[in-house]
């Protein structure tokens, strides 16, 4: 058996200026109210497939806010930051809307097993149901 040997390992920081901290506290602001508008707006039933593949939801939501190549698209105006800013904000929400549905899904399981009332025939199929994968269906934007 190979012994191993504790390492130290630095870690140094670089003190910033309150201006550039501000300046960063702005975006990340700026960064969660985006991230904010793409749970609200994919967060209900009818996009629940949708966000399994944000790749695909990405190109719709950049076909709906730049129609004309090489203008500023509505959510660079509105949160005023880049285009890949914008994706990691609809990645994240995606992420965890995702997590947001797994998470009811097993809530779901063990309420199904625990409960008593059902037969062993309605149990298979709440089972089934819950097993069942859709295609993805395709999310018409709308200003």
């Amino acid at each position: 058996m190979k012994k191993t040997q504790p390492k130290t390992v630095r870690v140094y920081s670089k003190k910033i200026s309150d201006e550039e901290f501000a300046r960063m506290s702005d975006f990340f602001e700026r960064y969660g109210r985006c991230r904010h508008f793409f749970l609200n707006r994919y967060c209900g039933i009818k996009s629940m497939l949708a966000v399994n593949n944000w790749q695909a939801l990405r190109n719709q939501v950049r076909k709906w806010d730049k129609p004309v190549k090489g203008s500023k698209g509505k959510l660079e105006t509105v949160y005023n930051f880049q285009t890949k800013h914008w994706v990691g904000a609809l990645r994240e929400a995606c992420a965890n809307i995702k997590s947001m549905w797994s998470n009811l899904a097993n809530r779901l399981k063990k309420v199904i097993q625990g409960n008593e009332n059902l037969s062993a025939d309605q149990r298979h199929l709440l089972f089934f149901i819950l097993k069942l994968k859709l295609p993805t269906p395709k999310i018409t934007m709308k200003p």
